[in-house]
């Protein structure tokens, strides 16, 4: 996955908490790693030609944050005893893990209210775990070999701390030689030999329905070219993939556009994130947002759906459901418990 010498940087970089990105795309055998020592001296007064980048949920590509793509693994190991040393900043405070007869409640009230006018909420919850005899390279190894369909990725930037996931979920890519872009509506979980339910077909529906809509609504003319099953672990999404020529508009203005999706959100949108802001008692931070890389022959974003934000030993795992009038509050709150156990067995596979 990658040189030993970067592994040693890896550890570095945690350690010290210099500014970096660990990432593998889907379909490749090899990773790659850069450290931005850089942000540690000033931060960036605008997105660099190449480079890693993470938003937060519902935040707008401007406030974005970015990891410029300075020093590979060899470089970083190289010059380590050069590199500016972070390692004295405060530890942040855990989230208080949700608690089930909270979720329970608040989701079967919310259900109620959704069967009123057919709405959908996105409802996440937070867990912690310690992993006291795992190096952070064990874990990020086992999740990259896991990794599969998904984009893979470990980071540290002084404004979100430390971060790694696996995401399936496609918010936008081009290959710079294309003329078209792509996206992803990616909804609706069950088990991995499970049969679909009306349920999760209504929810994916609805999240490829106000994707096409939000597109239409910046003049371009968006179409559906394909549709699958996107396994995760023990779980399944339902998938369409969506295309459409980009016209005047930029990667970011795009994502923009799109994001939250109905599959973050819900929808309508705005109904949807006050539900979110009165419901939820952690704040989602990195979770929901988008992730993703830029380089010379590519733009790809990812939302960030599968993660953890972690520090030391600690691990807090992010899981959100798509709430329906169909819902049962029981069964999504199984749904979140399968999402997090999937990423976990692929931290933890030996």
């Amino acid at each position: 996955m990658f040189s030993l010498n970067t592994y040693k940087a890896i550890e570095w970089c945690v350690y010290r908490r210099v500014p970096f990105v660990a990432y593998i795309a889907p379909g490749e055998k090899k990773g790659r790693f850069f450290s931005a020592p850089s942000l540690l001296q000033k931060p960036l007064e605008q997105a660099p030609k190449e480079g890693f980048f993470m938003g937060k949920f519902n935040e707008k590509s401007p406030d974005y944050l970015w990891v410029p793509f300075e020093l590979d693994g060899e470089q970083t190991w190289k010059q380590r005893f050069s590199l500016p040393d972070n390692s004295t900043m405060p530890d942040p405070a855990p989230l208080p893990d949700t608690k089930r007869e909270d979720y329970i409640r608040d989701v079967s009230t919310l259900i109620k209210n959704l069967e009123l006018d057919g709405r959908k909420t996105v409802i996440s919850r937070v867990k912690t775990e310690y992993f006291v005899d795992r190096s952070i390279n064990d874990l990020l190894e086992n999740l990259f070999a896991a990794s599969g369909g998904c984009f893979a990725y470990c980071c540290y930037h002084p404004a979100a701390g430390f971060w790694m996931g696996s995401s399936p979920e496609i918010v936008y890519y081009k290959d710079s030689k294309a003329h078209n872009f792509f996206t992803m509506a990616l909804a609706g979980t069950v088990g991995k030999n499970d049969e679909w339910d009306e349920k999760n077909i209504t929810e994916q529906e609805i999240v490829a329905g106000d994707i096409l809509v939000r597109l239409q609504e910046m003049g371009l003319d968006p179409y559906v070219f394909d549709h699958e099953d996107r396994i995760f672990g023990s779980i399944k999404h339902k998938c369409s993939l969506l295309g459409a020529q980009p016209g005047q508009f930029t990667p970011f203005e795009i994502i923009d556009a799109i994001t939250p999706t109905a599959a973050l959100c819900g929808y309508p949108r705005d109904i949807a994130l006050k539900d979110i802001a009165s419901i939820e008692k952690h704040p989602r931070s990195y979770y929901g947002g988008v992730i993703g890389v830029i380089t010379k022959k590519e733009t790809i974003a990812y939302a960030n759906i599968r993660c953890v934000n972690f520090h030391k030993s600690r691990f807090t795992f992010y899981a959100g459901g798509g709430i329906m009038p169909e819902s049962v509050a029981e069964n999504e709150w199984e749904e979140t418990n399968k999402k997090i156990s999937s990423l976990m067995a692929k931290m933890l596979t030996d």
